[in-house]
C-alpha cells in the first residue's frame, strides 16, 4: 500500500496563540518551526510512508518543508482553515496514484518513525480508516485514509466523534489506535511543560529545556511525561469494500 503523508501547517507565528500568556511571539514561532521539524523527521524516518506533502501559504515553512524532502503545496491566500488545507493536499495525493493519505497534525513534537508506520500497519485493508485521537479523547491527531478519499476530514473541536459518525454513515471501517507519541500535540502550558519533562531528544522538546520553557508554566500544575509506546486499537466495523511517489527524499 503506497501511503502519502499530508500535513497543513499554519503561517508561522500565528499557531499555539492558546500559549499567548506564557510565550512571546518569537518564542512560538520558534517553537513551531521546532515542531514541523520532528514531524517531517519523523516522516522521514518512517519505513512505510511514501511520501509528504506539506500545505502552507508560508514561505518559510514551505522552504524547511523542500529541505526536508516534502513537497511543499500553496494553501489559499488567505487561509480557509486546516480542512481546506487538507483537501489541496488529498488532490496532489490523487494526482499521484496513492493507495493511502495519512493526516497529520503539524505539533505532534513527540512523533517518530515507528509510531507512523504503526498506524499505517493498523490499516484494516479495503475502504477503512485509522484514527489517533488527541490525548484528552476528543480531537484526532493522525487520521489514515485508504482510499484518501475514504471520509471528508473533519479536524477541529470534537473531530473524533464526528470522524467516528461519519464513518458509521458511510458504512467505513474505523480503527481507533492509541499511540502516545501521536497523542500530546502542543496546544496548552501542560502541554508544553509535559513536553519539555520527556525522555525525547527531539527538535522541539530541546527547546523548550534550552530556553527554559518549562519553568514557565509551572503554575499549570505538575507535568505528566508521555510514553512512547503503542497502547492498543478498538475497531469499528464496516464492510470490506503510480506514480511515482511524491516529496520523500
Amino acid at each position: 500500500m503506497s501511503t502519502v503523508a499530508v500535513i497543513p501547517v499554519k503561517r508561522l507565528g500565528r499557531a499555539l496563540r492558546r500559549l499567548s500568556r506564557i510565550l512571546q511571539p518569537d518564542d512560538r514561532r520558534e517553537l513551531q518551526i521546532a515542531m514541523l521539524e520532528d514531524v517531517l523527521a519523523a516522516c522521514r524516518a518512517a519505513e512505510r510512508l511514501d511520501g509528504i506533502v506539506v500545505v502552507t501559504e508560508d514561505p518559510d515553512a514551505a522552504m524547511l518543508a523542500q529541505d526536508s524532502g516534502a513537497a511543499a503545496v500553496p494553501d489559499h491566500d488567505p487561509p480557509e482553515g486546516m480542512n481546506a488545507a487538507v483537501e489541496i493536499g488529498l488532490q496532489t495525493v490523487d494526482e499521484h496514484g496513492a493507495d493511502a493519505a495519512l493526516i497529520l497534525v503539524s505539533d505532534l513534537a513527540l512523533a517518530s518513525g515507528p509510531a507512523i508506520d504503526a498506524v499505517i500497519d493498523a490499516a484494516p485493508g479495503g475502504r477503512g480508516a485509522v484514527l489517533v485521537p488527541s490525548r484528552d479523547g476528543t480531537g484526532t491527531n493522525a487520521l489514515l485514509l485508504e482510499p484518501p478519499r475514504a471520509l471528508v476530514p473533519q479536524l477541529g473541536a470534537n473531530s473524533r466523534a464526528k470522524h467516528l459518525a461519519h464513518a458509521a454513515q458511510l458504512e467505513v471501517r474505523l480503527v481507533e489506535l492509541e499511540v502516545s507519541e501521536l497523542a500530546l500535540d502542543v496546544d496548552t502550558a501542560q502541554d508544553l511543560a509535559d513536553l519539555a519533562r520527556s525522555p525525547s531528544k527531539g527538535r522541539a522538546a530541546e527547546l523548550t529545556r534550552e530556553r527554559g520553557l518549562v519553568s514557565q508554566t509551572r503554575d499549570s500544575g505538575t507535568p505528566r511525561v508521555a510514553e512512547s509506546q503503542v497502547s492498543g486499537e478498538r475497531t469499528q466495523p464496516g464492510p470490506d469494500d503510480q506514480d511515482r511517489p511524491v516529496g520523500r527524499s
